[in-house]
């Protein structure tokens, strides 16, 4: 596909000049951009469940492939553990 691109964008120059290769480069970066934020999808904010005064975790959710997450509280350092989400 590289080799495909190259050939275009050689033509591209070729045919109609710098400014037109750039200005078409641009106008496509703008619409893949536009395709991406489109395809985003919000995520309601997640929040950890107190089990204990110092361990915390967060549920996993099939859904969003979210994994199991755990959260170790001292009082120097934090410990935080990705369990995964594999069944």
């Amino acid at each position: 596909m590289r080799y495909f691109s190259s050939i275009i964008g050689g033509w591209l120059i070729d045919f109609s000049g710098i400014s037109h290769a750039l200005l078409v480069g641009a106008i496509l970066s703008c619409i893949g951009t536009m395709i991406a934020f489109a395809g985003i999808q919000k995520y309601k904010e997640v929040t950890m469940k107190k089990f204990t005064n110092h361990i915390y975790y967060m549920d996993n959710n099939p859904d969003t492939d979210q994994p199991y997450v755990y959260l170790i509280h001292g009082s120097k350092f934090n410990l935080q553990i990705d369990a995964g989400n594999s069944p």
